[in-house]
């Protein structure tokens, strides 16, 4: 018999199995994978189909649908090329420094908690809870000069919009003049369209104790114009059919390092907000406009860059800048992450937040309204009437029952209210949490897998070295040792309790895999009775071991081992099964199957013969790796559609993607103190890394 076991050892942890090791990997069972080590994870991108109106949402079409992404998509709704920045920003190695924190813009911060885990935020000038309180922000518009490789000239500074320059229909507008805002009947301000957001966003603390709070955009001191080249390939033009209007359009790539080269040469002030202003130019992915940040020395700039379209374009003149102006006022630094949304007025279409796949689950005020025509404010005006971006309120996000913005309600504009469509909070969905990574890489390493930990975060994994060898490792304050079974071909050490016990597997010189521990300095070998192969998984404080094997027919059982007794685990519902992790309780998760490589392959939890599902929404794998003595859940999944895979966390009975839409991060592991430990990708060294993770829990659990 062939070592089929073997397949089933080293795929499921999804990252050996497109690697070169010895021969014997030819036999591998193939799963679906996660994605490998060998560059940067794929993370989902997908595009989003609604309903054209919310017109067509009252005559009956509630749904949406989510398609692959494509090149060439109709446009039709406005594209924040913010999400895309940050991406870049990752791939780049940068991070938000503390030090850079103290010399940037001024800003505050706070926190909500959301199914028992708190979602931390910044947004520019000062706490409204706090009082009145004026925060003028110094503000600088660049106008940029485009030459493309054809020779036509787009200019900001000069090329007539609608009757006036793109710099004087900014300067003019209510980005920085004063406009009578009254939202539902309520007298919010006669000022900045951003102020006015802001003061109708915490309205319960303004109305109250902040009568006087503001935060606004100093006049602006307008740059000399700044002329990019655009090289050939790098600037083309696209016809929007929809809008029957073609948009000059250059490389994102591109224009995000020529915006970045400007700033530097110009020495902006990190305590200003630079705005770049690209006139009727727009991005070759759709991007009209988009805010980021950018580390000058030992300092952060927080910038804006705009498009400044014709009424005819569909997003026409200040709709683009005010877009970004909410949203870099409400998270200035990119890193306000929410529980995730879905779409307002929308039924839920999938049970995962929209919000994971398209624009990370930040606190991207305007996006969820951005796909309706509706988002689209006319402000009438004396002598030009300006458009503005509908935008969402703090408790949207929050799904607070009642809002604490202006008139309780959930967006500013309220859009849906003329088509009867009520102002709601987001649905419910599976979202994203955020878990801060310490990276694990043993030196010398190709790659480096952490699987399990401790109560004391002792990390046990493998990693492959330069002599194309898996070896097991134990980790400890950044102090590593070696795991290597005597005689092994490969050791995977994949759990360690708190006495320091630890658990694995490894291949013997003919191929087939065995369980083992590693108990005070000596290595046990673990095979179940009887069987041609077994690998161990999990093991707890008590000592009880549960893991897999098979016996002569291709066929695979779950096990526990317990006092030196095996016992085989199975579930009703499927002919195969897996254990993974073992908690305290003596309870255990584990996967189970009927077809290996189509699924389904659902998860579960047992105790004492018993079995209760546990299966990622909308996923057709689902992996549970671990789960600790107060019920948290780590592992993975794998969509069924697109074959999409990240890792997860079930904590207080729900389910989130752990750090949806980034990079792709697995979960393989976790402890008591609700740490997490996997595999995730370190931009820096262009290599996937293990990690320990922090999950941010609320203060009141």
């Amino acid at each position: 018999m062939k070592p089929r076991k073997l397949g089933l050892a080293i795929s499921v942890f999804f990252v050996v199995s497109t690697v070169s090791l010895t021969a014997f990997t030819q036999q591998l069972r193939r799963l679906p994978d996660l994605q490998v080590p060998n560059g940067a994870p794929k993370r989902e991108q997908k595009q989003l189909r609604v309903p054209s109106s919310l017109r067509e949402i009252v005559n009956g079409s509630r749904q949406a649908t989510v398609q692959p992404y494509a090149n060439g998509d109709s446009r039709q709704s406005f594209a924040d090329g913010t999400a895309e920045l940050k991406r870049r920003q990752e791939e780049r190695g940068e991070s938000l420094r503390p030090e850079s924190m103290t010399n940037t813009i001024p800003y505050w911060s706070d926190s909500f908690s959301y199914q028992g885990l708190e979602f931390k935020y910044k947004m520019v000038g000062t706490d409204p809870k706090k009082g009145s309180k004026t925060t003028v922000i110094p503000t600088v518009i660049i106008p940029l000069r485009f030459v493309f490789p054809d020779g036509q000239v787009f200019d900001a500074n000069t090329d007539i919009v609608d009757g006036q320059t793109a710099i004087q229909g900014i300067i003019n507008s209510p980005i920085f003049q004063n406009y009578d805002f009254v939202i539902g009947g309520t007298e919010v301000g006669n000022t900045q369209y951003g102020d006015a957001f802001q003061r109708a966003n915490f309205w319960d603390a303004v109305s109250t104790r902040g009568r006087n709070y503001h935060v606004l955009l100093g006049q602006p001191t307008v740059l000399p114009t700044q002329t990019i080249i655009v090289p050939p390939g790098m600037g083309s033009y696209y016809y929007n059919p929809f809008f029957n209007y073609t948009f000059p359009v250059v490389n994102e790539d591109f224009l995000d390092s020529q915006e970045r080269l400007i700033r530097s040469h110009l020495t902006v002030s990190p305590g200003s907000l630079p705005i770049t202003v690209w006139g009727l130019v727009s991005t070759d992915r759709g991007s009209g406009a988009w805010h980021g940040t950018q580390a000058v020395s030992d300092a952060l700039i927080t910038y804006v860059g705009t498009s400044y379209l014709p009424i005819a374009a569909g997003f026409p003149d200040i709709y683009a800048l005010s877009h970004e102006i909410v949203e870099w006022m409400d998270d200035p630094f990119v890193d306000n992450f929410t529980p995730g949304w879905n779409l307002p007025f929308i039924e839920p279409f999938f049970e995962r937040c929209l919000s994971g796949s398209i624009i990370q689950g930040l606190l991207e005020v305007a996006d969820p309204a951005s796909f309706f025509p509706e988002a689209v404010v006319r402000l009438p005006g004396t002598s030009f009437d300006y458009h503005v971006t509908e935008a969402m309120f703090i408790d949207f996000y929050t799904r607070s029952p009642r809002s604490r913005s202006v008139n309780n309600q959930y967006s500013m504009f309220t859009i849906g209210a003329a088509f009867g469509l009520p102002s709601e909070p987001s649905s419910e969905c599976v979202g994203s949490v955020q878990a801060d990574e310490h990276f694990i890489d043993v030196p010398g390493s190709v790659w480096t897998v952490a699987l399990g930990l401790n109560n004391q975060d002792d990390v046990v994994g493998y990693y492959l070295d330069h002599q194309n060898r898996i070896r097991g490792f134990i980790w400890k304050n950044g102090t590593f040792g070696v795991l290597d079974f005597p005689g092994a071909l490969l050791t995977v050490a994949s759990k360690i309790n708190d006495s320091r016990n630890v658990v694995g597997y490894f291949i013997d010189g003919t191929g087939y895999p065995h369980g083992f521990a590693y108990i005070d300095g000596q290595w046990q070998r673990i095979d179940f009775p009887g069987s041609t192969d077994t690998v161990a998984r999990g093991i707890n404080s008590a000592g009880d071991i549960v893991g897999a094997y098979d016996l002569t027919q291709p066929l695979t059982h779950g096990f526990i081992l317990r006092n030196g007794q095996f016992s085989r685990v199975d579930t009703p519902t499927a002919q195969q099964s897996e254990l993974y992790g073992i908690n305290d309780a003596g309870q255990y998760v584990g996967s189970t199957w009927n077809d290996p490589v189509n699924g389904p392959y659902p998860g579960f939890i047992g105790s004492n013969g018993s079995y209760s599902p546990l299966n990622m929404p909308d996923a057709l794998f689902t992996l549970p790796q671990a789960l600790n003595t107060g019920g948290m859940v780590a592992g993975n999944f794998i969509n069924g559609d697109d074959g999409y895979s990240s890792g997860f966390i079930r904590l207080f009975g729900y389910f989130h993607e752990v750090n949806a839409g980034r990079i792709a991060t697995y979960v393989y592991g976790n402890n008591d103190l609700n740490h997490i430990v996997g595999q995730g990708y370190d931009f820096q060294t262009q290599r996937a890394v293990g990690y320990i993770g922090d999950v941010p829990l609320s203060k009141s659990k």
